[in-house]
Parts: structure tokens; C-alpha cells; sequence
């Protein structure tokens, strides 16, 4: 029997009171609607990695019409490639770097264009832009992976997350869609300038292809087409999540933040907390005890309690309990070492094998906008701006145009 079931029946000690403290909300700055057309909207382009895409297996690839392939390195020489009448084949790796069929491209990193905006085809799904191939190598040399991306247009790209992101062939979510629309717009841009790149998964956001397109997606983007959120002169980090379980995160005390952000202090949201939605967890003996040897803090867990809550009842920091030491850390650490949905925790039961049923509320890391919420305000008559208002307070909505060309990051 595992140590942690042995001992004297030591449970996971999780305490803290749920306060229905709230937050106070200011007005965000809307801009009045003839200031949107006063100058023509920006469109900057943007580069998102195809995480589930790359790796070192084949991928199927289909292009129609007349396409190329260039240089990475230098795209403004002649084409390794050129190809008039379609192509349809595998893409992979071998010493000499990216292999479209038998096309050998010779480089660690090619660029594919086609002539049609939409003629890419990669897994059997459509997908806009131009597609970056880069080839990852060991010390040695030795090919290890290839790294696919896209660049397209930035609202491309947000048709993509919106559709990605929500569900948007519900009723009465069209101002829901048009605040996701405004957050994955301006959340995009923010990362823009990262070296590590924006990814297509929930690490950053959920970036689906042109098969997932819809009409009510092609609404959102069109009432709101270059609107970005920003805050102190610069562009809001516009996080979001799929549910907060009773109330949005300040992003300081989350771990999201360096320094106080107005938009994102929380605020509360009883609505989202309901018995019926309570999610649980079994996590196993093993991997509790993982996190005491992973924190050098004994061979086995003997237990977790509550260093901090927020007023949602969220917890912010935890500590794990070894046989030997203990370890304080976030808990938006502890979520992600255990693939919690939440740190809305309300209940652990530990069974006699040493596991532990986790349960709790919520999906997600709780900073920023809560989708379920959003959808619930925008089902009542809200409009977007009013959604907006209520996750991001203080943030001001404006047109991304030329004169406000500062807010964008250097692409890397």
C-alpha cells in the first residue's frame, strides 16, 4: 500500500471560506462609433504555430492551383519550387530537411505560398495563409522534428480563435462572439512580439482552420474589425477562460501578472457556480507522490493544505505537505501539475489506495473573461461592450489604426 495511505489515514487538508467580497468596477472607454471609420484599420500580419501538426510524423498535404516554395531564409531570392498544377502528397523530414513528396527542399526552413487565398490543405483541413516549415535539429545535427506555422492576416487569424474558442452556431450569442472576437484580437497582437511564438492550442488560443468558419463568426469579426482593448498606453493582456466558477482571478495574485492591472482585479460571478456543474478529478497515489520528489521535499505526499484563497474562493497559493520538507507554490502550479480543470476546489476525498478524488468548479485559469459568462450576458441583451465592461473594467476599446501603429510589438 502507498505511504500516503498508510499513515494514520492522512488526508489533503484544503480549508478557506468563500467570501462575497467584490471587486469595484469602473466604466471602461468606449470610442464613439463615427471615430471607427476616421482612418483605415490595420491589418498586421500574423505568424501562429500548428502544435498538433508538427512533430516528425508525415503529414498529408494538398494544394490547389499554382503554388511555391521559398527560402525561409532569404524569401526574396527565386523559388526552391515552383508548381502550376496543384499538388497532393506528404510532408516530412529527412537529413537534408522539409520533403514536400518528392520535392527536397534542401533548407531548414521553406516557406510554401499559393496563388489562391485558400488552397491549403494540411491533415485534410483547410487553412489560410503562408506556410512556414522550419526544421528542428539536435547539436549533432540530427533532424528531431518540423516546426509548422502560418502567417495570415490578423483577422484571419481571429476568425480562426472565435471559432476555436466558442461555439457559435448557439442563439443569442452574437455579442459573446464579438467580445471573444475583441480579446483574441488583442491577446494576438500582445503576443506578437514574443519570442516563443503564439501557439494554436489553449496554451494561448484555440486556432481552428477556414472548415470550422461560420456566419455568426463572420458577423462577430465584421462589427468589431480592428477594435483592440488597451490600458496605460499599451495593449491589455486580454486573457480569458472557459468558465470561472463563481468569479474571475485578480491576474497579480494569479501568478498572471507582475504588477497591479485595473482591467483584470476580478470580479465576482455566483452564476457560474451551480451544484450540477461540480467536475471531479481521481489523481493517482503515483502522482501525488510525483510532486514530492519533484520538489525535493520527500518520497511521498502526506498531505495539501490552503496558504491563500481569493473571494471567489479560488486558491492562489497552496502547500505541499512531503514526508521530509514542504514546498509553497501558486495554485495555478498545482493545477497544472495535476491537470486540474480549477483551482476552484471545494472538496478532496483521499481513498484508502492512496489516491484522491479531487472536485471543484470552473474550467480554466480564471483571469480575464469568462465565455460562459459572456454567453449568459449576451443571452440577457448585453451588448458587447457591456461584456467587456464587466471582465475588463478600465480598459479602453479603440480602433487599431495608424496613429495608434505604437500599440503593436515588433513581429520576431
Amino acid at each position: 500500500m502507498n505511504p500516503l495511505a498508510k499513515r494514520l489515514g492522512i488526508t489533503l487538508v484544503l480549508f478557506g471560506i468563500l467570501l462575497g467580497i467584490g471587486h469595484y468596477m469602473k466604466e471602461p472607454v468606449v470610442p464613439e462609433a463615427d471615430t471607427l471609420t476616421d482612418a483605415p484599420l490595420l491589418n498586421p500580419v500574423i505568424e501562429v504555430r500548428l502544435m498538433s501538426l508538427s512533430g516528425n510524423r508525415p503529414i498529408p498535404i494538398q494544394i490547389a492551383g499554382r503554388w511555391k516554395i521559398l527560402d525561409g531564409a532569404r524569401p526574396e531570392h527565386p523559388v526552391l519550387h515552383p508548381g502550376s498544377g496543384g499538388f497532393e502528397g506528404n510532408l516530412f523530414v529527412d537529413s537534408t530537411g522539409p520533403q514536400l513528396g518528392p520535392y527536397r527542399t534542401n533548407s531548414d526552413h521553406v516557406i510554401v505560398t499559393t496563388e489562391a487565398s485558400e488552397a491549403l490543405w494540411l491533415d485534410t483541413f483547410l487553412y489560410p495563409g503562408k506556410l512556414h516549415i522550419r526544421t528542428e535539429r539536435e547539436k549533432s545535427g540530427h533532424v528531431i522534428r518540423l516546426n509548422l506555422s502560418l502567417e495570415m492576416p490578423l483577422e484571419d487569424y481571429v476568425m480562426g480563435v472565435v471559432c476555436g474558442e466558442m461555439s457559435s452556431m448557439q442563439e443569442g450569442v452574437h455579442n459573446a462572439l464579438c467580445a471573444q472576437a475583441i480579446a483574441a484580437r488583442t491577446y494576438a497582437l500582445q503576443k506578437r512580439g514574443s519570442k516563443r511564438g503564439l501557439r494554436d492550442d489553449t496554451f494561448d488560443q484555440v486556432f481552428l482552420g477556414l472548415d470550422y468558419r461560420t456566419t455568426q463568426a463572420e458577423a462577430a469579426i465584421e462589427a468589431t474589425r480592428g477594435l483592440v482593448m488597451q490600458w496605460d498606453n499599451a495593449l491589455l493582456p486580454a486573457f480569458f477562460h472557459a468558465n470561472c466558477g463563481g468569479g474571475t482571478a485578480n491576474a497579480l495574485e494569479a501568478g498572471f501578472s507582475k504588477s497591479e492591472v485595473a482591467p483584470l482585479q476580478g470580479t465576482l460571478e455566483p452564476a457560474c457556480r451551480t451544484p450540477r456543474e461540480i467536475w471531479e478529478r481521481v489523481i493517482s497515489a503515483e502522482q501525488l507522490d510525483g510532486l514530492a520528489q519533484r520538489y525535493r521535499i520527500g518520497e511521498w505526499l502526506q498531505g495539501i493544505s490552503t496558504i491563500k484563497r481569493d473571494a471567489s474562493g479560488r486558491l492562489l497559493e497552496v502547500r505541499l505537505l512531503g514526508n521530509e520538507e514542504h514546498e509553497d507554490l501558486a495554485g495555478e502550479r498545482l493545477r497544472a501539475a495535476l491537470s486540474l480543470p480549477s483551482m476552484q476546489l471545494v472538496e478532496v476525498e483521499v481513498r484508502i489506495d492512496g489516491s484522491a478524488i479531487f472536485r471543484g468548479h470552473g474550467f480554466g485559469h480564471g483571469v480575464g473573461m469568462c465565455q460562459t459568462g459572456a454567453v449568459r450576458i449576451s443571452r440577457g441583451g448585453s451588448s458587447f461592450q457591456d461584456i467587456l465592461q464587466h471582465y475588463y473594467p478600465e480598459a479602453e476599446l479603440v480602433p487599431l489604426t495608424s496613429e495608434l501603429r505604437y500599440l503593436l510589438p515588433p513581429p520576431q
